[in-house]
């Protein structure tokens, strides 16, 4: 294994590399590499005929560029055949394990936020999901005990500031009701 400082404009992303970012997860990386620059290097091929093809970490390449960085810490691999080439591209992106929630619980929650975990995962560190089995007979029957409240066409509800009409949608007159004064600029 070799690993060394390398111009940016020497490297080639690979055209098959399959790895996306959400904004949120762009945003996330480029934090983290402005905070702590690289502390692991770009996988790339130094075979002759794949000579200095990106394998693993297009991403912080891409981030890297944009931040002005004109050389970045290269790991280089030497593989021969563009099918092990592209497994390799794939495990590295696929082989990231999980993490264990019970010792996450001891990190501080704002710093987990700032990383980038988002609110539903932080449920699930902290224990806040409670799965629970739903009974449809039993709501059901719920339901029923109060009595069956039946909508017709016509009805309108006030909810705060928002109105509902039950009726059809294509008919200006329920439109009129629904609305009154106000004007509207879409349907």
């Amino acid at each position: 294994m070799e690993i060394k400082d390398v111009p940016i404009e020497e490297l080639n992303p690979s055209e098959y590399n399959p790895r996306a970012l959400t904004e949120k997860e762009y945003k996330d990386l480029r934090e983290s590499l402005k905070r702590f620059d690289f502390v692991e290097p770009i996988v790339v091929n130094s075979a002759e005929n794949r000579k200095n093809i990106v394998i693993g970490g297009h991403q912080r390449l891409i981030v890297a560029r944009e931040l002005g960085h004109k050389t970045v810490p290269v790991n280089y691999v030497k593989i021969t055949k563009l099918e092990k080439e592209q497994e390799l591209n794939l495990r590295l992106n696929k082989n990231l394990g999980h993490f264990d929630y019970d010792l996450l619980a001891n990190y501080d929650e704002e710093m987990l936020v700032d990383v980038g975990f988002s609110r539903e995962e932080l449920d699930d560190v902290f224990g806040l999901n409670i799965d629970e089995e739903f009974d449809v007979d039993k709501e059901l029957e719920k339901l029923l005990k109060g009595g069956i409240r039946r909508v017709k066409d016509g009805d309108l509800w006030q909810l705060g500031e928002h109105r509902l009409v039950i009726g059809d949608c294509t008919n200006k007159i329920e439109w009129d009701r629904l609305l009154g004064k106000e004007r509207y600029d879409f349907l």
